[in-house]
């Protein structure tokens, strides 16, 4: 099994050789690389393709830090491991935040930068704070309950209580220490004026009824990146790679084949 051996984790890849850019596909919180598949079916017959499990997700072995500027600084190590110098970096929620922090980190391995579902950050206000302290404090004292209250609620509402299961089943595999850490970092992320000199081609595309990150905070997001441009699905939730993934496929290979 592919294995990197980097100096700070062990991280699972799977890569799939072609000619050209590779495409990086980085998922989110306590996911792993498996939701990319329908991206892997559609673009591994075009391009290079590289997916990979963070730090304690999936596959990959635990970590010390599980910060969003650690994950960048992993990938990095990752890309440098398997000799590559520039992508096409795609990152879906938790997963964009850790695109974000690579763009401000390593921009000059990026030619375009693709954003799914994902904002500068989670806490806008003082509601949002005392909800995220609120579910933080309630993930220590319930895991599995609170977990999946709030993984349910990226999910479409019409979701099926087998199909629910499965998604869960992923989630509680992980260690819930790391999921918890790994929900503190997220939700503490802020990549606020840090965005303003990243000069990259970006795209940018969200659900119209995700109720986790709505369009208006991707519209926030897409006000602080000077080249980027907006897409908004329509009908779609959160998770629009596996459940809009024709819609999405499309507009990914428009924007990385535009001049």
């Amino acid at each position: 099994m592919p294995y990197a051996k980097l100096r700070t984790s062990r991280i699972y890849y799977e890569f799939y050789h072609n000619e050209g850019i590779p495409l990086v596909f980085i998922h989110g919180w306590a996911g792993d690389h498996s939701k990319w598949k329908k991206q892997v079916d559609f673009f591994s017959m075009r391009y290079p393709v590289i997916v990979f499990d963070l730090a304690g997700h999936g596959q990959s072995d635990p970590t010390e830090e599980y910060s969003i500027n650690n994950h960048s600084k992993i990938l990095h190590e990752l890309l440098e491991y398997l000799g590559i110098s520039q992508i096409y970096l795609v990152g879906h929620s938790m997963g964009g935040m850790v695109a974000q922090q690579f763009a401000i980190d390593f921009p000059e391995n990026i030619c375009k930068l693709i954003l799914l579902s994902t904002t500068l950050k989670i806490i806008n206000s003082f509601k949002d704070k005392l909800a995220v302290l609120l579910m933080r404090f309630l993930l220590r004292i319930s895991f599995r309950r609170y977990c999946k209250i709030l993984f349910t609620y990226t999910q479409p509402p019409n979701i099926s209580p087998g199909e629910l299961a499965m998604k869960m089943k992923e989630v509680y595999s992980m260690h819930p220490k790391i999921v918890r850490k790994t929900f503190a970092e997220m939700t503490s992320y802020n990549s606020s004026n840090k965005l303003s000199s990243f000069n990259k081609p970006t795209l940018l595309i969200v659900g119209e009824k995700d109720r986790i990150i709505t369009p208006e905070m991707t519209k926030t997001l897409q006000k602080t990146i000077p080249q980027s441009e907006l897409l908004v699905i329509q009908g779609g939730y959160h998770e629009i790679m596996l459940e809009n993934s024709d819609e999405v496929n499309e507009a990914i290979l428009k924007f990385i084949e535009s001049t």
